[in-house]
C-alpha cells in the first residue's frame, strides 16, 4: 500500500489541503484502495458552497458530475 495515501489523509485531517492535494495527485492514477476510502466518499461535491459556485458554472457542473457519477461517456 502506498504510504502517500496515509500521508495525504493525515494532511487532510490537519487541514493542510495543499500538501494533501499534492500527495493525492501523485498517486491518483494508481489509487485502488477502496477498503480505505471510496471515490464517492472522498470527493464531496454536495457542500453548499461548492453547489453555489457550480450553479453559476453549468458546463463545469456537468463535467464534474459526469466524473463523480462514473458517466465517462459524457466527457467531451
Amino acid at each position: 500500500m502506498n504510504v502517500k495515501v496515509y500521508q495525504g489523509l493525515h494532511a487532510m485531517s490537519i487541514r493542510d489541503f495543499k500538501s494533501a492535494a499534492e500527495l493525492f495527485l501523485d498517486i491518483v492514477a494508481t489509487l485502488t484502495l477502496y477498503e480505505l476510502i471510496d471515490y464517492q466518499t472522498f470527493v464531496l461535491i454536495r457542500g453548499s458552497k461548492i453547489l453555489e459556485i457550480l450553479h453559476g458554472l453549468p458546463l463545469i457542473k456537468d463535467y464534474l458530475y459526469s466524473l463523480y457519477k462514473y458517466r465517462y461517456a459524457d466527457f467531451t
